[in-house]
């Protein structure tokens, strides 16, 4: 038998056994409100009057919340231990691990009868008060992530214009019930022009069915480099698979599908080619990050967060009793453990460094970082994802919590990020104001974090009626602001005894300096409130 057919065939083999794939989880209205159309200026005045540095006290969390795991419930008292300071479990509940974010997961599937998919879906946990309900209700102001790899068969299974009508049933019932929760739309298995253009079809159909664009919080994304189908070009190979809804009818046809290269390392240069041997390709990881950015710009949502809610080496390490490895890639090299230890060392350095800002694609708030937040696949997994395990297959019979169940990627990832300071930086990222009556406003001044920790310490957003900051218009007191740039808090000022017309004002966040930032220099900002901006003179009628 052709030894690339064996091999293929191994690795499909191999995926459905442990569960296919990624299995891998078993798994404003006029003026009532009116914001300044200018932009911020957050240029530091000349002279302001600032009051002495507070010396900080505990004002920063303990946890990185760039970094974040997949885990079983069971394998909970082993985050901390990775340093991650965010998980999921695909499922929802309550964090139970101090200062580290859990991250909710509401499963939607489309339901089918036999291999016949029909036209509804069904929603886990039930959008009813004592299901969905009672957890938001537990878990306010948290992130919510509405489904998972929703466009691949097995996996997901859900058509797109199904998922429009799914997703927007959990965020009206989240958002109802807690306005101060985040909803996110689910991640694909990896970022490929046919897994955009499931996407693309997606938001049509949220439009056609409810006349206005889909709203996301935040945006996900799994990293993945897989191919799609078989060396033909066209039959789904069983590995990544093609997205469902995406070149059948009524759809037009699509013939871009990353194929396989039938062990032939010579096609992988190709673009169309995904290559085994890709799987581990940094070039290609940064081309998935910016080509999501890319999407997600030209359809106006690039002012959005976005996490990266899988990434890790699927493909098996097992050595055959022959002596040779279970899968090769086109070069005759396997997926070792030292192989998997250096591709986490390269994503984590690029995620995290100065590559991976582009002011043109990422997320201003985020100083233009393209990923806001990063999560590894997996604590332990069985199966699909068994390489990329950060404890020991022994580790629930060692004591909770403790190193010596980590294995040597978890003591990488433990290492690498222990060595990144935790650290703050608040700035305003948006002002607006809303009329009291005709000589009142309040100011609104939203502030953002987009250090690596949680600000978990008071301090005061000032509000100013001169470039001096000698005028005071009045203070307001935050804490506990989130970092990563993925939640915003609001600071309200009232200015009252206005004349008619436009006033400017000026505002300092952490006014005192009572909190250590990296960038002490974006704390400024400036905008305009209008009073009485217009009168409407109507005809009088007598009869």
């Amino acid at each position: 038998m052709n030894k690339w057919f064996l091999w293929r065939g191994r690795v499909f083999y191999f995926l459905l056994l442990t569960g296919t794939l990624t299995l891998i989880h078993g798994f404003m209205s006029g003026y009532e409100r009116w914001v300044a159309p200018t932009p911020i200026n957050d240029s530091a005045p000349t002279a302001f009057a600032a009051a002495p540095e507070i010396p900080p006290t505990s004002v920063i969390g303990n946890s990185n919340c760039r970094y974040g795991v997949a885990a079983d419930p069971s394998q909970t008292p082993w985050i901390s231990t990775v340093k991650a300071g965010w998980y999921i479990n695909f499922g929802t509940g309550n964090s139970v691990i101090p200062g580290t974010e859990f991250v909710q997961f509401v499963t939607v599937h489309q339901n089918k009868n036999g291999s016949i998919y029909l036209p509804s879906f069904n929603i886990t946990p039930a959008l009813t008060e004592g299901q969905l309900g009672a957890v938001v209700d537990a878990n306010r102001g948290n992130l919510w992530v509405v489904g998972n790899e929703i466009e691949r068969v097995g996996q997901g299974d859900i058509f797109p214009d199904i998922y429009a009508i799914a997703y927007r049933d959990v965020y009206q019932f989240i958002k109802q019930r807690d306005p101060t929760a985040q909803v996110a739309i689910a991640a694909l298995v990896q970022v490929t022009p046919s897994r955009l253009a499931y996407l693309d079809l997606v938001l049509q159909a949220y439009i056609r069915a409810f006349g206005h664009p889909m709203p996301v919080d935040v945006w996900t994304f799994h990293l993945y480099i897989l191919p799609e189908v078989q060396t033909d070009g066209v039959t789904p190979n069983g590995i990544a698979n093609v997205p469902l809804g995406v070149g059948v009818p009524p759809n037009p046809p699509f013939n871009n599908w990353r194929r396989e290269s039938g062990g032939n390392a010579a096609l992988c240069p190709l673009e169309e080619v995904y290559c085994f041997a890709e799987h581990t390709d940094m070039f290609t990881f940064r081309q998935q990050v910016t080509a999501m950015r890319q999407w997600l710009k030209a359809r106006g949502y690039q002012n959005s967060p976005l996490l990266l809610t899988e990434f890790s080496v699927l493909y098996p390490y097992q050595v055959d009793p022959g002596g040779t490895c279970f899968i090769q890639d086109e070069y005759g090299n396997c997926f070792t453990p030292e192989r998997v230890r250096t591709f986490m060392q390269e994503t984590l350095a690029y995620l995290d460094g100065p590559d991976s800002i582009n002011p043109n694609l990422g997320y201003a708030a985020d100083g233009g970082r393209m990923v806001q937040q990063w999560l590894w696949y997996k604590m332990h997994a069985q199966g699909a994802g068994d390489v990329s395990n950060l404890l020991l297959e022994n580790y629930a019979t060692l004591p909770p919590g403790s190193i010596t169940a980590l294995s040597h990627l978890g003591q990488t990832h433990r290492t690498v990020v222990s060595a990144i300071p935790l650290q703050v930086n608040l700035h305003p990222y948006q002002l607006s104001f809303t009329p009291i009556n005709s000589h009142t406003v309040d100011i609104h001044i939203q502030v953002i974090n987009n250090g690596n920790a949680e600000v978990t310490g008071n301090f005061t957003v000032a509000a100013y009626s001169d470039p001096n900051h000698t005028q005071l218009i009045g203070t307001a007191n935050l804490s506990n602001v989130a970092g990563c740039a993925r939640n915003n808090t609001t600071a309200t000022i009232r200015w009252s005894n206005l004349t008619t017309g436009s006033h400017p004002f000026y505002v300092k966040v952490d006014a005192q300096n009572q909190i250590p930032e990296t960038n002490e220099m974006d704390n400024f900002a400036n905008s305009f409130v209008l009073v009485n901006p217009r009168k409407v003179y109507l005809p009088l009628t007598s009869r």
